[in-house]
């Protein structure tokens, strides 16, 4: 469709700024039967970076990814040295096509998405929450259990990442470490204090270390 199609001043205005912010012509411009941008021709990786973020928050979600992909490959024949932030914008885009991937359920991908920001940058919080919550989804609990408990280590006190201490407490509490598990699920409930299957499993808990002082694991002779 051509621009004169385009009917949402939003959509003109989003239309505008990338014409004057990536220098852009009319023909660069690819547009859907609903009136939206969804392909920009550019090798400015940023543009494709903002074009895939204003898709990913339409949920057309294919075409966010696209974008994203396009981004990275520009950034892989840039310069780093020659892009602002391109360290953080690499990181981003990453990190927002794992988002894209997780909404459409293709979960491999996602993680595969988040594995990449951490080669870049192996403390990014959002992405080690992003996979422990992947991998916990998937009942991968190891690999979810590695994850999450680097986000606690960062950010002990932050609500954010309440899932975090919770899915901790719960696999601890499936493993019989019921010492292990009333101290996450405790630190959960203080984030979350009106939660009902929180203070439903801590009852259940101090249940079994009435009866049981120790661990299961313990008692049994396990380390």
């Amino acid at each position: 469709m051509k621009l004169k199609d385009v009917r949402d001043s939003s959509e003109k205005e989003l239309i505008q700024k990338f014409k004057e912010k990536f220098n852009l012509k009319e023909d660069d411009f690819t547009i859907n039967e609903k009136g939206c941008i969804i392909k920009i021709n550019s090798d400015d990786p940023k543009a494709h970076y903002e074009l895939g973020n204003q898709l990913l928050d339409k949920d057309l979600l294919d075409e966010a990814i696209l974008e994203f992909k396009e981004a990275i490959k520009y950034y892989k024949k840039a310069d780093p040295k020659k892009i602002k932030d391109w360290h953080n914008l690499a990181i981003s885009t990453w990190y927002n096509m794992g988002v894209a991937y997780g909404l459409m359920s293709n979960d491999p991908k996602a993680i595969e998405c988040y594995e990449k920001v951490l080669t870049i940058s192996p403390d990014d919080i959002k992405a080690l929450y992003n996979l422990g919550g992947t991998y916990s989804k998937n009942r991968q609990f190891d690999k979810a259990i590695k994850y999450l408990k680097q986000v606690i280590e960062q950010d002990p006190n932050n609500p954010e990442y309440n899932l975090a201490w919770f899915t901790l407490g719960h696999y601890y509490a499936n493993n019989g470490q019921f010492n292990k598990a009333i101290k996450y699920l405790k630190k959960a409930l203080e984030f979350d204090p009106n939660n009902l299957m929180i203070n439903l499993l801590i009852i259940e808990i101090e249940k079994e270390l009435g009866e049981e002082p120790k661990d299961k694991t313990q008692a049994n002779g396990n380390p």
